[in-house]
């Protein structure tokens, strides 16, 4: 059948090969609709939205998210009307990355809030794994570090039961560096070092080069530059072999803010100028905003206060744009300190009161406090599964039916987690997914996830209604110069270029 063989090649030919057998699947698929019915037109309508969602994904892959959402929204559609739960589940999943790398914190979220509904009410540990580690990377961009750390344990749980040795690296990571954020430097390099060993046990290279460079980020933000300035040159090694570039990005800048530290301005401005240019290329907002502001720093050591004004007046309209409190916090320190160089106080005082604000919307004792306590209540209810063996046989179960269901995924690209839903489309025409009209089944976590939709949307709402400051949703990033996870890989890194 013409269909199931270029649903076949569609997922699994050579990176060059499959996207032009996606088109061919787009074409097949619309001109075999208009002369079928019944059956035969469902599985043709559901190739086309499988060719739509691999081309997309083919945009997404070479960074041109903003042609890259129409074409999976054309996908989605095709799904809705065909009631395929997991295809819908992993079409939101893509399309709240997209919005994710062009950091729109707030579409974001929302997409990943629909996408975990369908995913776990069709029972997709993997991808709600994924999208909950995903979730809590925004909530900790956000400034909401208590959601942000509920989201990654409830993921870190998944990738347990999983297996996914790799997921959970990536999610002790991104945990350590909340911790660091939070000024908890020892409990940071806890998570940070179990999280690269994993990664190097497992030999991934993406991984380890997000692990070496979260461990250089800590002991930059300690002073401890000799093993800071190792660890960033180890990652930066690795980023380039593969030819990550938003790992080489945000590993240049953060060796750039390493030299501003060491005070040497001229070869800061040297790997700062290196990092922007990859981030322009990649129209990257959040990092463009990044290099920016460090930027500004020297040239504020230097007394250039209008270099400064300029860099940073253009940090604050991105940061307000992707509301990132961290890039508004920082960009209005750098503001204050010129205004005041300058003689300006009026113009000072209004950059300090926006820096203050900022500053107590990212760390403040509450948030510190509520990670603590949800760090306690996470190692709590693991010693007590362990005590438990009732528990035991049960998670043993439940991790072989899970264990079942992921070796069902292929992922294509070790980067992504999403996208691979459309073999199993092909492969299961016969029959079993018309069957998947009607899942109706509710469990408590789709009423969660339902509540946070209303959340983000009551959010969007209140947004457009405040003042320009106090319409920021308090979006902020933890780091930043991490460098993703694509899925997880690209976006961990993206959060160190601080």
């Amino acid at each position: 059948m013409k269909l199931y063989s270029l649903g076949l090649l569609s997922e699994n030919a050579p990176d060059g090969e499959w996207q032009e057998f996606s088109k061919e699947l787009i074409r097949f698929s619309e001109e075999k609709s208009v002369k079928v019915i019944g059956r035969e037109l469902f599985l043709y309508r559901s190739g086309h939205a499988l060719g739509l969602h691999n081309l997309a994904y083919s945009l997404f892959e070479v960074g041109d998210y903003e042609n890259a959402i129409p074409i999976f929204e054309q996908s989605l559609k095709i799904r809705l009307e065909l009631k395929l739960d997991v295809e819908i589940g992993l079409s939101y999943f893509n399309i709240a990355n997209c919005y994710d790398k062009m950091k729109n914190n707030v579409t974001a979220l929302k997409m990943y809030v629909l996408a975990l509904e369908y995913l776990t009410k069709t029972n997709e540990p993997t991808f709600t794994a994924g999208c909950m580690n995903n979730m809590a990377v925004i909530y900790s961009n956000m400034g909401n570090i208590s959601k942000a750390i509920e989201y990654y344990e409830r993921s870190l749980k998944y990738e347990e039961a999983l297996g996914n040795k790799i997921g959970i690296s990536s999610t002790l990571g991104n945990i350590g560096l909340i911790y660091q954020e939070q000024g908890e430097t020892e409990t940071a390099l806890k998570y940070l070092k179990k999280s690269l060993k994993i990664a190097l046990d497992m030999k991934d290279s993406s991984a380890i080069v997000i692990g070496y460079n979260n461990l250089g980020y800590v002991f930059k933000k300690n002073s401890n530059y000799e093993d800071a300035l190792l660890y960033y040159n180890k990652s930066l090694e690795i980023a380039k072999r593969l030819k990550i570039k938003e790992s080489i990005a945000g590993t240049l800048n953060n060796i750039g803010v390493l030299m501003i530290n060491m005070q040497e301005h001229d070869k800061a401005l040297d790997y700062l100028n290196q990092s922007l240019k990859i981030r322009e290329e990649m129209n990257d907002r959040n990092g463009i905003a990044v290099c920016k502001n460090n930027m500004g720093k020297i040239y504020l050591k230097r007394r250039e206060f209008n270099k400064v004004i300029n860099l940073n007046s253009e940090v604050l309209e991105i940061g307000r744009a992707i509301h990132v409190p961290l890039l508004l916090r920082n960009a209005s320190f750098s503001l204050y300190e010129s205004y005041k160089g300058k003689g300006d106080f009026k113009k000072a005082a209004d950059a300090y009161e926006t820096y203050i604000k900022m500053k107590d919307s990212i760390q403040n004792e509450g948030t510190r406090k509520a990670s603590i306590k949800s760090q306690l209540n996470y190692e709590y209810e693991k010693q007590a599964a362990a005590d438990s063996v009732a528990h035991a046989k049960e998670s043993e179960v439940k991790n072989a039916e899970l264990a079942k269901q992921s070796a069902e995924i292929k992922a294509k690209k070790n980067q992504q987690y999403a996208l691979f839903g459309g073999l199993a489309l092909v492969m299961i025409f016969a029959g079993f997914m018309y069957n998947r009209f009607k899942i109706t089944q509710k469990q408590k976590l789709i009423i969660e996830t339902q509540k946070e939709l209303v959340e983000v949307q009551k959010k969007i709402v209140e947004e457009k209604q405040k003042e320009i400051i106090d319409s920021i949703t308090y979006a902020q990033r933890i780091q930043k110069a991490q460098l993703p996870n694509d899925n997880f890989i690209a976006k961990n890194l993206k959060r160190l270029n601080s």
